[in-house]
C-alpha cells in the first residue's frame, strides 16, 4: 500500500508541476496500462517507455496523456546556461552603455544580441542601405 501512496504522490507532483497540460487521473491510468504493455518490465529510461509505445502502432493513441509527458519531459531544458547567458550580456552591455540609453533601445539590442544567428544574414541588406545614399526616414 506504501508503494501505492508515494506513486500517486509523484503523479500529483508532476501534475503540479505541469498544471493543466496533464490529466492527473488518466496519466495514473495509462501509466498502469504502461506497467502490463511492459510485461511486468521494469523501464529505466524514457527510450524504453517510447519502444514500448512506438510497438502499439495507432493504438498508442490509447496513452495520449503519457505521451504528453514524455513530449513535455523531453523539451525542458537539462540546463539554464542560455538564460545565464542572456543575463551575462545584459549585465556587460549595462556596464559599456550605463545609462546612455533609453530602456526600450536597450531592449532592441538585447533581441538582436540574444537571436544573433538569425540576424547574422540580415549584413548585406544593411550594407546596401548605408552604401546608398537614399534617405530613408524624414525629420
Amino acid at each position: 500500500m506504501e508503494d501505492r501512496e508515494i506513486f500517486v504522490k509523484r503523479i500529483e507532483a508532476v501534475c503540479d508541476h505541469f498544471g493543466s497540460d496533464i490529466d492527473g487521473r488518466c496519466l495514473t491510468l495509462q501509466l498502469e496500462m504502461l506497467n502490463d504493455l511492459m510485461d511486468d518490465k521494469q523501464a529505466n529510461n524514457i527510450a524504453d517507455v517510447t519502444d514500448a509505445l512506438q510497438t502499439l502502432g495507432p493504438v498508442k493513441r490509447l496513452y495520449s496523456q503519457l505521451s504528453k509527458l514524455i513530449v513535455l519531459l523531453l523539451v525542458i531544458p537539462a540546463t539554464f546556461a542560455t538564460a545565464e547567458r542572456s543575463f551575462s550580456c545584459v549585465r556587460r552591455l549595462k556596464t559599456y552603455l550605463r545609462n546612455t540609453m533609453s530602456q526600450p533601445r536597450l531592449n532592441h539590442l538585447l533581441v538582436l544580441y540574444v537571436h544573433q544567428d538569425l540576424t547574422d544574414s540580415l549584413d548585406h541588406i544593411i550594407i546596401t542601405i548605408t552604401s546608398s545614399h537614399i534617405r530613408l526616414f524624414r525629420s
